[in-house]
């Protein structure tokens, strides 16, 4: 039997459903992309992502890539004053198990063949849908997502780069439908015939580092980590079957004040756990400002006071600009009696007196 089908037999003997190989040569067509797009891309893409296989790993031959369903039934979300995460985030970092499987795939490999492998799990030079598409995996749509048949969107994605000579499997056709309800879900307008405006992007958002860019804040909505919207709409993406498995606490709709009262031990032990926990408590809980802003909800503004005060300048200055969205007296009575000492909370003070 050939090596590529021990492979896949094996891959479903550990839970993983998905498998398809492809050539390490196939990744060079994205190159010319790369090179037009590179200063349009997001600043905490991985060191040396978007490489030349053969820069990765001389010799290189074969890029096995996987795929991770990870959607989970949830109840409908509360009211306006819980935050919502994306569904990637309602679990325990999904980074994690993509090393576990890989790690045990390449290990497979080296006792039968040997070799020497690169393991890439979203985090690592590999690109990683694009991979997948070369694998055979899934299809791209206009969302750029990348859509595995029978599981939609909701699926992680990670890959192995070895010196081994597998036998490669062919891509999908798109079974995109063109719809484009996508581009019409997406609030900001980030999602186009042309690309995507990964600054736009209310994932993106919810991820960068210092001040939200004011006009994009009241477009995310309650959004704390990621954003689904443009998966939610996809017909390709209704009725798939959901996956068991744990669900962090907190998810999937955090309590928005409860998350302004968190410590870093709770941080850690809950929420801090999932993918969106890279980027720490302090841009969550700038997000989970910008939320109850957006809730133009009354219960809304005693929290906002006690951001007033936070050790984070940049939950402060997002405090102001979530109180100037509150249509009530207390709220006006709080930005008016506020005298600040950072530049960013005077900032953003100065921008709603003027």
């Amino acid at each position: 039997m050939r090596l590529a089908s021990l492979l896949k037999e094996y891959a479903a003997e550990i839970g993983i459903d998905h498998l398809g190989i492809s050539r390490a040569a196939n990744l060079e067509a994205i190159a010319p992309f790369l090179e037009e797009r590179r200063q349009e891309l997001p600043p905490f893409l991985p060191p040396r992502w978007g490489q030349s296989p053969t820069q990765l790993l001389p010799d290189a031959r074969s890029v096995v890539a996987i795929a991770i369903p990870y959607l989970r039934s949830a109840p409908a979300p509360p009211d306006n004053l819980h935050g919502v995460l994306a569904r990637y985030a309602w679990i325990e970092d999904y980074h994690l198990l993509l090393q576990e499987k890989l790690g045990q795939l390449a290990n497979f490999l080296r006792k039968e063949r040997g070799g020497n492998f690169i393991i890439s799990a979203d985090t690592g030079p590999i690109i990683d849908r694009f991979a997948a598409y070369s694998a055979g995996l899934g299809w791209y749509g206009l969302n750029h997502s990348l859509f595995v048949p029978g599981r939609g969107s909701w699926i992680v994605l990670g890959e192995i780069l070895t010196d081994i000579e597998l036998e490669p499997d062919p891509p999908l056709n798109s079974r995109c439908l063109e719809c484009r309800r996508c581009l019409k879900a997406c609030p900001t307008g980030a999602l186009t015939l042309s690309g995507l405006d990964y600054g736009r992007c209310i994932s993106y958002l919810t991820q960068m580092k210092g001040m939200v860019p004011r006009e994009l804040r009241p477009w995310m909505g309650r959004a704390l980590g990621g954003c689904d919207r443009c998966q939610e709409v996809c017909p390709h993406n209704q009725g798939v079957p959901t996956v068991e498995g744990e669900i962090l606490p907190g998810a999937p709709y955090p309590v928005l004040a409860e998350v302004l009262a968190m410590d870093k031990k709770e941080w850690t032990a809950g929420l801090g756990r999932s993918a969106v926990g890279w980027r720490g408590l302090t841009i969550f809980q700038r997000n989970a400002v910008i939320a109850l802003g957006n809730s133009k909800d009354p219960e809304a503004i005693a929290p906002l006071a006690d951001a007033l005060h936070n050790p984070r300048p940049a939950v402060r200055a997002h405090a102001v600009w979530a109180l100037g969205q509150m249509p009530y007296p207390a709220a006006r009575r709080l930005l008016s009696s506020l005298h600040p000492q950072d530049p960013l909370t005077a900032e953003e003070l100065a921008a709603l007196r003027a």
